[in-house]
């Protein structure tokens, strides 16, 4: 029997949660392993024991970036300080650019022992080409989700690897929607429409309220329409989604799988969820909204000036998926667009034809595996991953 190795993960948002946890699993499946960690409640529920809970980590405004600011680099420190005792075999952080690129920098210059695997390089989703030769010093292989970034990161001498997205894994088109709400006890209206109002409590917040002034919006001009709310299955109900779970019409749901399988048309926050629509075939309208910090804060960013925010306008380089940011996003805005969705086949057509060509360039199912394997050749002292990766084109940008 092949020896135990220990792999130490690090996620501190709620993606990163789940892509991790997903990993975990696939390890677990295959070979014996120790799984260590900053982990959230997926990591946990995957095997993954929590040296440090990273529940609240992740932050989506300034002021929340400064108030955590102190608590992450000591708890970063104290994580060197336990790992400096016991070297894990393999570190994978995944994502979570602003905690994690850092402390893998001081984990590679004073912990010389573990291999690193960064999954989810900072910036993987962006398609622009950018300087990233820097990360080629702090890690020894990087497994990313999106074709661009490998290729933009091994022309900077990183040893990248394209993995394929892990919401393949989960997702794809249901063979009949229709069997498919009847095999979940979901509502069969004509439409279905889902809500995700975001992962992050102060997404929820934000973006709760008039979600929810949507529902009745659109019940009174589509009375047949029935409504799934996503709730997260980790932590208590919110005030809005025990509100939502007493609005008429609508059927609150745990696994946002079954929702966006269940579903024709999806809300959803801006994120991870646009890509798990696409997978799922669930034609997205995306939406954000922020504190009235957040929009000052984002109109002095260069994020402002992007021609696109949703993960499959960006993949595409088009604005195929509707958006709705801030004061955008009210009742008869976000409605609109549902009713001019839903009364044009010939525009349900055109997105049901974009979302199959951003699941093509997500790859194909197994990214976890993919990912897991590499894991388990690095802890052995295999540095050649290239067999596990999908090929990129064209040809050259293949590593030697």
């Amino acid at each position: 029997m092949a020896e135990e190795i220990e792999v130490y993960m690090v996620a501190g948002e709620p993606s990163g949660d789940l892509h991790a946890a997903l990993v975990a699993e696939a390890l677990r499946e295959r070979h014996p392993v120790r799984l260590r960690g900053a982990a959230g409640p997926r990591m946990r529920a995957a095997g993954v024991v929590a040296d440090y809970r990273s529940d609240n980590w992740g932050t989506v405004s300034l002021s929340q970036a400064l108030s955590r600011i102190v608590y992450l680099w000591l708890t970063g420190l104290v994580i060197l300080r336990g790992l400096k005792r016991r070297p894990p075999d393999v570190v994978m952080p995944v994502d979570f650019r602003a905690f994690n690129i850092g402390w893998a920098h001081r984990l590679r210059h004073r912990i010389p022992g573990p291999k690193i695997l960064y999954y989810f390089p900072p910036g993987s989703w962006n398609p622009q080409p950018r300087d990233c030769g820097w990360l080629a010093h702090i890690v020894d292989a990087v497994a990313t989700p999106f074709a661009h970034s490998a290729r933009n990161l091994r022309k900077c001498g990183v040893p990248a690897y394209w993995v394929g997205h892990p919401v393949l894994d989960r997702l794809a088109p249901p063979a009949d929607r229709a069997a498919f709400r009847r095999e979940h006890n979901l509502p069969e209206g004509n439409p279905v429409v889902g809500i995700l109002p975001g992962s992050r409590a102060l997404e929820r917040n934000c973006l709760g309220s008039p979600l929810l002034e949507t529902v009745g919006w659109l019940r009174q001009r589509l009375p047949e329409a029935s409504f799934l709310w996503s709730v997260l299955p980790w932590r208590e109900p919110f005030r809005l989604d025990r509100q939502a779970a007493n609005t008429p019409g609508v059927t609150p749901v745990e696994d946002s799988a079954v929702l966006l399988q269940g579903a024709d048309l999806v809300i959803t926050a801006m994120g991870t969820a646009t890509l798990e629509a696409a997978a799922a075939d669930c034609l997205p309208i995306a939406v954000y909204r922020g504190t009235p910090g957040m929009w000052l804060q984002w109109k002095c960013t260069a994020l402002a000036r992007m021609p696109a925010f949703a993960l499959p306008n960006i993949l595409l380089g088009e604005k195929i998926v509707p958006e709705l940011l801030h004061t955008e996003v009210a009742p008869e805005r976000v409605g609109a667009e549902v009713l001019s969705i839903w009364e044009d086949a010939a525009r349900q057509a055109r997105l049901h034809q974009a979302l199959a060509e951003v699941r093509r360039r997500l790859g194909s199912p197994g990214a976890s595996q993919r990912t897991a394997e590499m894991i388990w050749r690095l802890a052995h002292g295999e540095a050649d991953l290239e067999d596990l990766a999908l090929p990129l084109e064209p040809a050259e940008a293949r590593m030697p």
